[in-house]
């Protein structure tokens, strides 16, 4: 073909992400490239390109012909580049054809193999890659070796068992000692097994097989692991930020917790088999991120990674404003600010985490929350791979509603007498205001007494106003409480629920103040003897 053939075809391509092959007269393939938008990203080999250089150029007048493969993602666009590079080492790849693009994790072949990083594959052994970045797979073996203790020393085993003194790796419990020689080979090489199966996996496999065994303990149903994140952020729909909880759960996690799906569909075995970036929102993560328009089928950006948006999830519990059982915590300590959930297998293309964080544990019964919490939280203490320091620990969920409703009365009752305080001191400051109106009015209060007011009407001058002029203050006070919560909803997202008896009762009772406080003004104001009132200047 010639370059306007090669243009024509091009045209022809899809706008999906893929790879794509450049071959040349004999159908050998010279190029392998990835792409975003395949079309875009191959038409513009054949177009007249000033920009091009001269590998570029080279290559394109060698072309006769193209193949492409059609991706789901750029992702798999990438790892599918690596592996087609290295089946094919196609000249014109001069970046990536010696290896310095692409890395491996290798087993070594001895008695007592060791987990290593390698450039290329240079030896025996077993090799797991290639991987894009060299960064991540040192880091993926040195997590590896630290959390199941491998030796990472020179010495040779088992020759060198029994000789010398255990280095301080061993003392700081980083290794399991092999050099003491009391690990057998049967027990090292399976827990070499397990280390495999935790980089093959990405800790899947271990953390399905001890949900298995605590879903066996006494006073336990069911048993999910998730890891989440509180008022996240870098999560976005077009411009509108997010800034509530991310959630990565296991497919217990929706039943553990008790939720529904009110539309679209929850997560399936596949999404899971196939690590799909799918995402499920609740009706306040719906609300504020797509603003009234249907979400299914939307694309939610976690940290760069496209989301889409399968279904809308709720709980099926209600409540009220008081906390009784699991179901009032539910809505008394969910996220004011709405909450998203993903596969905890794709946890780790947005975030990076050795395992779960949390787990949520359904008892047998509500009696058995507490015996329940307590064995899952020994289980995972003693058999939890863990790289920090942290331990798990059992949090009663109506427990810590109980706490959260306590520590709400306490804070309400320090607010009760803060109130209080103020009210007094406000209440002061009427009464000196009263006493100094009385003051300056007495010419006038005098006359009224003098062509024939009774004490009574004056008592109830002064009072009715003390009584609007502290009702004013009450009505201004709740108009600017009201004013501001509505503010600070809108800043943060967050709810408002304005009581229409308390703002009722706060004016009265600021009444109340008025009368109370105005009373001994009022009472001075209608005991005035007339004459020596219209006497003083």
């Amino acid at each position: 073909m010639d370059i306007e053939q090669l243009k024509q075809k091009a045209l022809s391509l899809t706008m999906q992400p893929g790879v794509y092959l450049m071959k040349d007269k004999q159908g050998e393939i010279i190029y392998v490239g990835k792409a975003k938008a395949l079309k875009n990203r191959v038409v513009s080999y054949f177009r007249q390109n000033s920009s091009h250089n001269e590998k570029v150029r080279k290559m394109v007048s060698m072309v006769n012909d193209f193949d492409y493969i059609v991706t789901a993602s750029e992702f798999e666009a990438l790892v599918l580049e690596c592996s087609l590079i290295k089946q094919y080492n196609p000249k014109y790849n001069i970046l990536l054809k010696d290896d310095k693009g692409y890395h491996y994790i290798h087993i070594s072949d001895e008695e007592y193999p060791r987990i290593s990083a390698a450039l290329q594959k240079t030896g025996n052994g077993t090799y797991l890659g290639p991987y894009t970045s060299g960064f991540v797979v040192k880091q993926t073996v040195e997590q590896v070796n630290k959390i199941f203790r491998l030796p990472t020393c020179s010495r040779k085993f088992p020759q060198d068992f029994r000789k010398g003194r255990p280095c301080l790796n061993f003392h700081i419990k980083q290794c399991v000692g092999l050099c003491q020689g009391k690990m057998s080979k049967e027990e090292y090489h399976a827990l070499l097994d397990d280390a495999m199966d935790y980089i093959r996996s990405g800790g899947s496999v271990n953390v399905d097989k001890m949900r298995d065994e605590m879903e066996k303990l006494g006073s336990v149903s069911l048993v999910s692991m998730y890891y989440s994140r509180d008022w996240c952020d870098n999560v976005y729909v077009g411009n509108t930020a997010f800034s509530g909880s991310l959630y990565g759960v296991d497919d217990h996690y929706l039943t553990a917790v008790d939720y529904a799906v009110n539309y679209g569909r929850s997560f399936t075995a596949a999404d899971y088999e196939n690590r799909r970036n799918v995402a499920l929102i609740d009706a306040k993560s719906a609300k504020s991120l797509f603003q009234g328009e249907n979400p299914i089928g939307g694309t939610i950006e976690i940290n760069g990674m496209p989301f889409t948006v399968v279904g809308v999830v709720s709980s099926r519990s209600s409540s009220g404003p008081v906390i009784n059982n699991f179901k009032d915590y539910q809505m008394y300590a969910g996220s004011t600010a709405g909450t998203i959930f993903i596969p905890d297998v794709c946890w780790s293309v947005p975030y990076r985490y050795d395992e779960p964080q949390y787990a949520a544990v359904r008892a047998t019964s509500t009696n058995d929350m507490t015996a329940a919490g307590d064995n899952v939280a020994k289980y995972l203490n003693e058999n939890a791979i863990r790289t920090t320091k942290y331990k798990y620990e059992s949090k009663d969920l109506l427990q810590q509603a109980s706490d959260l409703q306590s520590l709400s009365e306490s804070t309400n009752k320090q607010l009760i007498w803060i109130a209080a305080i103020s009210l007094v001191v406000g209440g002061i400051g009427v009464m000196n205001i009263m006493l100094v109106s009385v003051t300056e009015r007495t010419r006038e209060i005098g006359l009224k007494i003098a062509i024939g007011a009774q004490q009574s009407r004056i008592l109830w001058q002064f009072l009715t106003e003390a009584a609007v002029l502290t009702s004013m203050g009450g009505i201004l006070g709740v108009a600017t409480g009201i004013g501001l919560a509505e503010m600070m909803s809108h800043i943060m997202g967050t709810p408002v629920a304005i009581s229409v008896p308390a703002c009722i009762i706060a004016v009265a009772f600021s009444m109340v103040i008025g009368v109370v406080f105005g009373l001994v003004p009022a009472m001075k104001a209608s005991k005035l003897n007339p004459i020596e009132a219209l006497r003083r200047e």
